[in-house]
């Protein structure tokens, strides 16, 4: 794992955790046209429409079997994501 900086609490939780924490949990994207809500802020807006979401770890609250005491979360700006070779999001906006 590596970072710019400020990496330090979040190795810490990552190497103490047991368990699926090093496995992918789960894709989420946003289709939710009403969200309003700033992207890029620092802030997981998960119903955004466009933006595209992964979690690495445990995914059991999204019916998933990964059990972990670690999960993370990530939101992607700006990210393409074809599903059989057709955009589903292109540049961070939902097709």
């Amino acid at each position: 794992m590596t970072a710019a900086s400020n990496i330090q609490a979040l190795q810490a939780a990552y190497d103490a955790a047991e368990g699926d924490k090093d496995r992918f949990g789960y894709i989420d994207i946003g289709i939710n046209p009403e969200t309003r809500l700033p992207v890029g802020t620092g802030r997981i807006i998960w119903t955004a429409p466009g933006t595209i979401t992964v979690g690495l770890g445990d995914n059991r609250g999204f019916g998933g079997t990964n059990a972990s005491d670690f999960g993370l979360a990530t939101q992607l700006g700006g990210a393409t994501l074809k599903v059989d070779g057709k955009p589903v999001v292109e540049n961070g906006v939902l097709k």
